[in-house]
This record gives structure tokens, C-alpha cells and sequence, in this order.
């Protein structure tokens, strides 16, 4: 959450006297409650749009957020951490009254944290107004001032859903093992994990409006919408990724996938407008998390044969392999020792000369 003055019964005491301020192309801004027991926080990324969960205000040409390593080196707040104070360079930000700001963070295994995404008003002077009280910014009542993981009474306004006929970016999506910010597009039909599913996503074809921000979601990859995994009336069932184009869904502690052959998929949903999205999905993969059990089996080879004292002698070859459980053969164990003098009994049948 942003560190900042708030009307309180309670007196917080997050606020850091000079923060959360605004000049002509730069925001001073500070946070705080990211935190991570087992790795620790690594990197900050910060975002600024004019308009809801947009990037178009960060400095960078391409749109891309802001990066900070983590600092513990000052204003401690206890239970709550350390607060974080940053200077973000900007675009021009005379021409606004509000922008809305996104942060989260990287832990030091490279996990993402969810995003805190807030509107704030740039107040005449220098500082910056957190937005409390609001209304519903899209069709499906995403906002600033709902409860964490909840949304606004809907607006009234109907959705655009181009999922079927889209006349706008087309999106790729796949299922990976392997999530780095350098990593390939290799789309996986298996993963070892039963914890944990990710995916990376990419235009395919660019037409019409290009998406602006995404949401993503898992679910069981025989439905069109995300089943199977996140509890519908308890969860948050779809979850802001803004402009990344790639996520790692870790399940709750004690939750875990189903294995093969049921399939799970990642669900992306773009949003084009504020009334217009479209939904996309892996084409699922399958939860292998244990090697394959083997078993053995007896059976009786090929016939060999031998001529003996003018006589032809055939001799049956027993076979003792191990075989998986999908039927393929993992090892030969040997032959009969009355097969001994065969010559290849386990090929095809042979005579030898007398």
C-alpha cells in the first residue's frame, strides 16, 4: 500500500514527510508491505497512466515501468516493513488531474507479487490525493476504491466480447516450465510440478485496437471459463498483469493440481477499452509430478532353433523385462539358461548350420 496521510481514527504513522508528491515530470512516491519471509523482496516496479491500469505516463519510450532494488535501510514501520521511497520520472503531467499508479514487486526467486494499482489527484502545489471514493471504470466494475480483490457496483454499461470473431489483436498464449524475462516461448504439454502452472503470451496478429492492459486466470482446460482450480464465490478469480505478458501462478499452501490426464490451462483476458475484451487460453498442459512406476513382466519369446545330430531341436526362450506402465519397454533382464545356446533368441527365428 502507498505511504501516505490518511483521515484516521487510528494514527498510522506510514506517511514519510516529503513523499508522495508530484512535480511537472516526476512523482515522489512511497510504500510499503511488500514483504517475503523466505527469499526477501528484491525489485519494485512502478507504472503511471492516465487512465486505469494504463502505462502511457512512464518515461521510457516503449512504456516500460520503472525498476528499484529493494531498500532496508531505512524508515523501518515494524510488522509492515520497511518503507520504500522512490523518485519516478515521468512524462508531462501538467495536462492531467488524476493518474493512476501500479506497483509490485519481485521477490529474490523471481516471483511476482500482486499488483497495488491506485488513482491519485494531482493537487495544485505539489502533492498527491489518494482517490477513496469512486465508480466502476469498466464494464465488469473494475476500480480504485473497492475492497482488496473486490469491485464496484456495475455501471450499467454492456460489454464488448470479442472472443468469438475478433476484429482486433490477436493473442498467443502458452504453457511453459521455464519463466524468465529472457526465457523462449516453448509451449509445454507436461509440466512436473502439481503447485504451479505458468505462461507467457504475445500478439500473433496485430489488427485493430491493440490490447492495452491484461488479466490472467487458471483453470481446467475443458471449460471456456477458468473452473477447477479458484473457489468462484470465495476467490478473486481474475487477476491484474497490466502490460507484462507473462505469469507463474503458484496455488495456495496445501492446494495441488490434479494429475494426468487432467489438463489445466492459463486464461488471458485483454482489454482493448474499458468495454472491450477479449479471452484467450493455453491449449492446456498435464501435471506429471512422479516418474513413471515400472512392473515386471514373464512371457515367452520367439522360438530359436537347432539342428542336433541331424535333427532339427526348437527351444522356446523365456524373456524377463521391465516394462512402465504406458506399456513401453524400459529393460531386458535375460534369457532362459536352457536358451543359452541360441544365437539372437529375441529377434527372429534362426537356424544354424549343422
Amino acid at each position: 500500500m502507498f505511504a501516505i496521510n490518511t483521515d484516521h481514527a487510528a494514527n498510522l504513522r506510514r506517511h514519510v514527510h516529503g513523499w508522495m508528491s508530484w512535480s511537472q515530470y516526476k512523482l515522489w512516491l512511497s510504500w510499503l508491505g511488500f514483504t517475503d519471509l523466505h527469499t526477501g523482496i528484491d525489485s519494485y516496479y512502478v507504472s503511471v497512466g492516465s487512465q486505469y491500469m494504463l502505462n502511457d505516463l512512464n518515461k521510457d519510450i516503449f512504456g516500460s515501468p520503472a525498476k528499484f532494488q529493494h531498500n532496508s535501510s531505512e524508515f523501518d514501520k515494524g510488522d509492515e516493513g520497511f518503507v520504500q521511497t522512490f523518485a519516478v520520472e515521468t512524462k508531462n503531467l501538467g495536462q492531467f488531474d488524476n493518474v493512476f499508479i501500479s506497483v509490485w514487486s519481485i521477490n529474490k526467486v523471481g516471483l511476482q507479487s500482486p499488483m497495488i494499482h491506485s488513482q491519485f489527484q494531482l493537487v495544485p502545489g505539489g502533492s498527491l490525493d489518494l482517490v477513496r471514493r469512486c465508480s466502476a471504470l469498466t464494464c465488469l466494475g473494475h476500480c480504485v476504491c473497492a475492497a482488496q480483490g473486490q469491485r464496484c457496483p456495475l455501471n450499467g454499461t454492456t460489454c464488448n466480447i470479442e472472443t468469438l470473431g475478433n476484429k482486433n489483436s490477436i493473442l498467443g498464449v502458452y504453457d511453459l516450465t521455464n519463466v524468465g524475462p529472457k526465457s523462449n516461448i516453448d509451449d509445454k504439454s507436461y509440466t512436473p510440478s502439481n503447485d504451479a502452472i505458468a505462461s507467457k503470451w504475445k500478439i500473433v496478429q496485430a489488427q485493430g485496437l491493440p490490447p492495452l492492459w491484461f488479466e490472467w486466470s487458471a483453470g481446467l482446460s475443458t471449460g471456456d471459463t477458468p473452473q477447477g482450480i479458484f473457489d468462484n464465490l470465495n476467490d478473486e478469480v481474475w487477476h491484474h498483469a497490466g502490460q507484462n505478458y507473462q505469469v507463474i501462478f503458484n496455488l495456495k499452501r496445501g492446494k495441488f493440481l490434479k494429475e494426468y490426464p487432467v489438463s489445466y490451462s492459463m486464461f488471458i483476458r485483454a482489454w482493448y477499452d474499458e468495454n472491450t475484451y477479449a479471452q484467450f487460453k493455453t491449449d492446456g498442459v498435464q501435471v506429471m509430478s512422479k516418474p513413471p512406476s515400472t512392473r515386471t513382466i514373464r512371457g515367452t519369446a520367439v522360438i530359436c532353433t537347432k539342428i542336433v545330430n541331424g535333427h532339427v531341436e526348437e527351444r522356446k526362450a523365456r524373456q524377463t523385462v521391465r516394462q512402465n506402465d504406458d506399456g513401453r519397454r524400459a529393460e531386458d533382464r535375460g534369457i532362459d539358461d536352457k536358451s543359452k545356446n541360441c544365437k539372437n533368441p529375441f529377434s527372429s527365428r534362426t537356424r544354424d548350420k549343422a
